[in-house]
């Protein structure tokens, strides 16, 4: 893979992060962020830690029936521009608390078996989302390679 993959940036995402990498807006039917041609293969959902918070309350059900989506995707995460110091100050609304937080997240890991990448800010998950999104295509390519490689040679054996 020599060029950079394109990311597709899901055209419902109001404050979409900047990236190094060429872009593409585009309808996508889970999470934010993927690759193109990829988009079933690999997601980021982004979070600010508002939007968390909600997930954490009231949009419970809706962000549930996320994860639930995104389980059909191999290479997949939820990228939230905060620390976990910063759930932990609680900084907040007093109707959730950082406990609440901090526990749903541990929940939510162990069910949906998916990564939440605690970035500490907006620039650093974007960052971080460029290079899962990148890596993610690459490892996906090399396993593609591996797979028409080892088809090549075993189809030799039988001709």
């Amino acid at each position: 893979m020599k060029d950079k993959p394109v990311i597709m940036i899901d055209q419902r995402e109001k404050l979409p992060w900047k990236f190094d990498s060429p872009t593409e807006s585009a309808l996508l039917q889970t999470a934010d962020y993927s690759i193109r041609g990829l988009e079933h293969r690999i997601a980021i959902e982004r979070k600010s830690l508002d939007d968390l918070l909600g997930c954490v309350g009231r949009n419970r059900e809706r962000f549930t029936r996320e994860l639930e989506r995104l389980q059909g995707i191999q290479c997949r995460c939820v990228v939230v521009e905060s620390s976990l110091e910063d759930i932990r100050a609680g900084s907040w609304r007093p109707q959730i608390t950082p406990a609440q937080t901090v526990g749903s997240i541990a929940s939510w890991m162990a069910k949906f078996n998916v990564c939440f990448f605690l970035a500490g800010n907006r620039d650093l998950a974007a960052r971080f989302a460029e290079r899962f999104l990148v890596n993610a295509a690459r490892t996906l390519a090399s396993e593609y390679e591996a797979a028409v490689e080892f088809l090549e040679v075993a189809g030799g054996r039988d001709g």
